[in-house]
């Protein structure tokens, strides 16, 4: 269980996100935006927008 840490503070992910951490976090953005414009989301609005008793 020790090792996870350790394994997670070595990985090139975490290498890749403090470093975008520390310009910024301008890849973060970018993938929040590309994900929120992702056809997933439309169909997810539509399907939302059915159910008149869920309130935004």
């Amino acid at each position: 269980m020790k090792e996870i840490p350790k394994r997670i503070k070595t990985s090139p992910l975490a290498d890749e996100f403090i470093e975008d951490s520390k310009n910024g976090q301008k890849k973060l953005f970018a993938n929040r935006e590309a994900e929120n414009v992702s056809q997933i989301e439309e169909v997810g609005e539509t399907i939302r927008s059915l159910f008149s008793w869920i309130q935004k």
